[in-house]
């Protein structure tokens, strides 16, 4: 039996990406961000521009551990992250998908 079969690989996450699009929807409420284009393709492109800047945080969904990952955020992380959506949202502005 193949481990794919065994486990629920949907259960494995990364964690950054729920604080990565947290820190886009916080970002696009600013009012010197009104002008980003919101539709689908580039707020993806936004996400997946910063999450490529990012080391990528693993936690599995079904295990306590797992959860508690984004509770230790460090106040580097947080910069780190506003740092990469900063630079992605600068990326898709400057080179928009469509």
């Amino acid at each position: 039996m193949s481990l794919k079969t065994q486990c629920d690989f949907d259960l494995l996450v990364n964690i950054m990406e729920d604080i990565v699009i947290s820190e886009v929807d916080k970002q696009l409420k600013l009012s010197e961000n009104m002008k980003i284009c919101r539709c689908q393709e580039c707020i993806l492109d936004i996400c997946a521009i910063a999450l490529n800047q990012l080391k990528p945080m693993y936690g599995s969904l079904n295990s306590f551990k797992g959860a508690m990952y984004k509770d230790h955020i460090t106040q580097e992380s947080e910069d780190d992250v506003d740092k990469a959506v900063k630079k992605a949202m600068y990326k898709v502005i400057s080179h928009p998908p469509h």
